[in-house]
């Protein structure tokens, strides 16, 4: 859905203990009144209301809300003293907020576990409808003064987005999520108006993260290389600048997460010796996150980099790669020693490993998925050692 046409609202909690009067200020602005949803109604004037109510707080405010001018929807819930009720929040708040929504959150008066809940209901509404939320607002309230101020909590639910896409990375090896997160967290700061130091590298920390992760998806080698070293340029840049910068906490942690998996590969040459141990981690990490079929095309073509290398060949050559592959067979049927031998040997397990996978199965007597993985671990292993790698 398109940003002009998501539907505009607040969702809101009331609770049942009187309110007084008040100023509460919001972007420097300042409403008098006892309730927070005026507030806000009367601040984002163009989105509707929705408020979450138990019974006991409808009977004691929701006709002094209405009697303030704020027309709302209410949202029946119960008071979430059991495990049943606590569903029934979740699922009130998710069917309430339609498809596509843009919504302010105010959770001032939220009573015991809703706070918690409704973080929840909002990462699963911007999954499953598409839902954008804009803000997560807490009033801090000065009794003494008579005076609230609107907190902002977004971040917190930008957290929960951040553990995910790492989780991604981590464990899958998906850059995309984590790499739109990033872009999305510069664009917010820089528009959000507020004052005091504002990121300028996530955008390009980002578009580098992306690049990298559809490099390492198409076995682009020199390029992985390449954008593995400008991420770590990059992600010392956002180190730096991050020291000024307050929701920066998430970033640290992820950066050392990226130095973590990705130095291995930052090498300046492909085909030196470092650059082989590179390609060799990138085997690791593939296998790693389950990219069998990439792993074992790369373990293929890494061998007949090595063959390139020790004969003298261009690795980047056709007619040198082809020569090596040459060799490869050769050794198979006529090698003049054991190592040769053994090298044609595991060329021939290797290509027939790496034809089965590449065939999805429409071949007699094809590879269960587990016997191909624990086969290519084995073979991957004995690769490495006849590399030294």
């Amino acid at each position: 859905m398109s940003q002009g046409k998501r539907p505009k609202q607040i969702l809101s909690f009331l609770g049942a203990s009187p309110y007084d009067e008040a100023e509460y200020e919001l972007d420097g602005k300042t409403y008098l009144t006892p309730y927070t949803q005026e507030a806000l109604a009367r601040h984002y004037k163009d989105h509707t209301v929705l408020v979450a109510m138990t019974e006991e707080a409808r009977s004691k405010h929701a006709d002094g809300l209405r009697a303030r001018g704020v027309n709302y929807t209410p949202i029946p819930i119960p008071s979430g003293s059991v495990e049943e009720e606590l569903w029934a929040i979740f699922e009130a708040i998710t069917e309430h907020v339609p498809e596509g929504a843009e919504v302010v959150v105010d959770i001032s008066h939220s009573f015991r576990s809703q706070p918690v809940l409704a973080l929840a209901a909002l990462r699963f509404l911007e999954a499953a409808k598409d839902v954008k939320v804009s803000r997560i607002l807490y009033a801090s309230y000065d009794q003494r003064a008579k005076r609230g101020r609107f907190l902002d909590l977004t971040l917190f639910l930008t957290l929960m987005r951040w553990s995910e896409a790492t989780s991604e990375l981590v464990r899958y090896g998906f850059t995309r999520n984590l790499a739109t997160l990033l872009k999305e967290i510069q664009d917010d700061a820089w528009r959000g108006g507020k004052q005091g130091p504002k990121p300028q590298r996530l955008k390009t920390l980002g578009q580098v993260l992306e690049e990298l992760g559809l490099a390492l998806e198409f076995l682009r080698v020199p390029e992985t290389l390449e954008l593995a070293r400008k991420l770590l340029e990059e992600s010392k840049r956002v180190e730096e600048e991050s020291q000024a910068w307050l929701p920066a906490q998430p970033i640290r942690a992820l950066l050392e997460k990226l130095r973590q998996r990705y130095e291995p590969l930052a090498v300046e040459e492909a085909f030196s010796p470092d650059g082989l141990k590179a390609q060799a981690h990138m085997v690791d990490l593939l296998l790693e996150i389950g990219s069998y079929h990439q792993a074992a095309v790369l373990i293929r073509e890494l061998m007949v980099t090595k063959v390139c290398l020790d004969q003298g060949l261009h690795p980047l050559d056709k007619d040198g790669r082809d020569k090596a592959e040459e060799y490869l067979n050769q050794w198979l049927k006529e090698g003049h020693d054991e190592t040769l031998r053994q090298w044609g040997n595991t060329w021939k397990a290797l290509s027939d490993l790496r034809n089965d996978l590449a065939h999805a199965g429409m071949r007699k007597q094809a590879r269960k998925g587990l016997g191909a993985e624990r086969e290519l671990q084995e073979k991957w292993a004995q690769i490495r050692n006849l590399l030294d790698l």
